[in-house]
C-alpha cells in the first residue's frame, strides 16, 4: 500500500500542459446517502472518485463497506457523502452512524461514557480534490456536529493530508477537539523475484538466529511442522475454529479486543474469500494450530488484519517463523509489500522497511452532552500521559506492557498463551 495522496488534480484539457490546465469555477453539488437500500446508486461516485484518487484502502472499499453495514443488522447506519461539478466527482467520505457509548481507554482499561452519538469516518475514507474541497468537506462535518452529532471520529490518515489540514485549521472543529492520536505506520517491501532475493536483504547474523528458531521450533514437535494456508469460504469453519483456540487464551480475550467468530467477521471473510483475497496462514505443530497470520490481498499488497501465537513456544519465536513463511508465499503469488497498517510493535520494527506516520482525530459537539464528553477524553488522555511519563524510557514501557500482558492472559492447564499482535478493531 502506498501512502495514500496528499492531493487529488483537475486533469488538463486537451492541447494544455499540466501548468495550463484551468481551475474549476462551478461550485461541486452534494450527495448524502443516508440509507441503506441506496448505497448501491452512491457506488457509482466513489468508484469514479477512488479512481482519481488512485486505489482506495481496504476499509475505503466499496463491497467492504456495505458488508459491514450489513453485518451490523441496523446497529451501523450509512452516512456518505459526495462532492461532484462537471469534471466529475471531487470530494467524498464514507461515514457509519451509531448511537453508542462513549469508549475512553485508561491503558488496558476499557471505561464506558456517555451515550453519544457518533459518526466514524472510515480509514481512508475521505478523498479531496484540494484543499478548498477539503474546506467543503469541514464546513459539512461542522454543520452536523451542530445539529445533529456528538461525536466526530476520523481513523488514521497521513499527517499531509488536505482533510486533516483544513480540520485543524478550522476554529470551529479544532475547538472540539477531544483526542488526537499519532501512529506509526509500517509496511514490508520484497524484492523483486525469488524470495531469496528478500532474504538477503537480512544480515548474515539474523538468517542464521531464524534458521536456528526453527530448528529448534520444528524439534518440539519431532519435525512435524507445516503451513497452512486458507483462502475458501468452505474452510471459514477451520479458520474461526483455529484462530479462536489460540485468541481465547490471550489478553485480548479478556480485554474484548479481538478476532472472533461473529456475524461482522464472518461476514468480511466471506466477502474476501468469494472475491479471491483471503489469505489465512496456519502454523501446525503435529497438526494443532500454533500460530496465525490473516491477511487479505489488495492488489500487490497483503494488508495484514490479525496475527497471534501461543507463547508456549515463546522462546522459538513461533509468529516470526510463521510471518517469513508468509513473505516467501508473497514472493510466490507476486506481491510486492505485506503492509502491517498502524500501530507500533517490535516486530514491525525488525520486518519494516518503510514507515509514516498517521493520525486519528475525535472531535466533539458544542451542545453539553459533546462539552462533557470532550472533557472526559481530556481526562483519560491526562491519565495515559501521565502513566508514560511515570513509565519513562520506552524500554520501561515494553517490560511494562509485557508484565501486564501475562496478568491479564487466562491460564490454562497447558500452559500459558499469548499472543503478538491482533486487529485493530476500528480499521472496520
Amino acid at each position: 500500500m502506498t501512502t495514500p495522496p496528499s492531493m487529488l488534480t483537475d486533469a488538463p484539457h486537451p492541447g494544455e500542459s499540466a501548468s495550463q490546465a484551468r481551475p474549476v469555477c462551478e461550485r461541486p453539488t452534494l450527495t448524502v446517502c443516508r440509507e441503506l437500500d441506496a448505497l448501491p446508486g452512491f457506488k457509482r461516485a466513489w468508484t469514479a472518485l477512488c479512481a482519481r484518487a488512485g486505489d482506495a484502502l481496504q476499509n475505503a472499499d466499496f463491497e467492504h463497506y456495505v458488508a459491514v453495514l450489513a453485518a451490523s443488522q441496523g446497529g451501523l447506519r450509512p452516512y456518505a457523502a459526495i462532492w461532484e461539478d462537471a469534471t466529475g466527482p471531487r470530494a467524498g467520505f464514507l461515514g457509519r452512524r451509531a448511537d453508542r457509548r462513549q469508549k475512553l481507554k485508561v491503558a488496558y482499561l476499557n471505561v464506558r461514557g456517555l451515550r453519544l452519538r457518533a459518526l466514524d469516518l472510515v480509514q481512508g475514507g475521505v478523498l479531496c480534490a484540494s484543499d478548498a474541497d477539503a474546506r467543503a468537506v469541514c464546513d459539512h462535518l461542522r454543520e452536523l456536529l451542530r445539529t445533529e452529532l456528538d461525536q466526530l471520529v476520523v481513523h488514521h490518515m497521513p499527517l499531509d493530508h488536505p482533510f486533516y489540514r483544513a480540520l485543524i485549521a478550522d476554529r470551529g472543529l479544532s475547538r472540539g477537539l477531544g483526542s488526537t492520536i499519532r501512529d506509526p505506520h509500517w509496511v514490508f517491501e520484497l524484492e523483486p523475484g525469488p524470495f531469496e532475493q528478500t532474504l538477503r536483504r537480512f544480515s548474515k547474523k539474523r538468517r542464521y538466529n531464524l534458521a536456528r528458531e526453527g530448528r529448534l521450533l520444528a524439534e518440539q514437535f519431532d519435525g512435524d511442522l507445516a503451513v497452512r494456508v486458507i483462502t475458501e469460504a468452505s474452510e471459514l469453519d477451520t479458520l474461526f475454529a483455529w484462530s479462536g483456540a489460540i485468541i481465547e487464551r490471550t489478553y485480548h480475550a479478556k480485554v474484548g479486543t479481538r478476532f472472533m467468530d461473529a456475524p461482522l467477521w464472518r461476514t468480511l471473510m466471506e466477502l474476501e474469500a468469494r472475491r479471491g483475497c483471503l489469505r489465512a496462514h496456519f502454523l501446525l505443530g503435529k497438526g494443532r494450530p500454533i500460530a496465525f497470520n490473516l491477511g487479505i490481498v489488495r492488489g500487490p499488497v497483503l494488508v495484514v488484519e490479525t496475527m497471534a501465537h501461543l507463547p508456549d513456544y515463546d522462546r522459538f519465536s513461533p509468529g516470526k517463523h510463521l510471518l517469513i513463511r508468509v513473505f516467501e508465499r508473497c514472493a510466490q503469488e507476486s506481491l510486492r509489500l505485506v503492509d502491517y497498517c498502524t500501530g507500533d510493535a517490535e516486530y514491525k520494527r525488525v520486518f519494516g522497511t518503510r514507515t509514516w506516520d498517521e493520525v486519528a482525530v475525535s472531535v466533539f459537539g458544542r451542545g453539553p452532552r459533546g462539552r462533557l464528553a470532550q472533557a472526559c477524553q481530556w481526562a483519560a488522555d491526562g491519565l495515559n500521559a501521565l502513566a508514560r511519563k511515570l513509565t519513562g524510557s520506552s524500554s520501561r514501557a515494553r517490560r511494562l506492557k509485557r508484565a501486564v500482558r501475562r496478568w491479564l492472559t487466562p491460564r490454562s492447564t497447558g500452559g500459558s498463551a499469548g499472543c503478538s499482535e491482533t486487529e485493530s478493531p476500528e480499521r472496520n
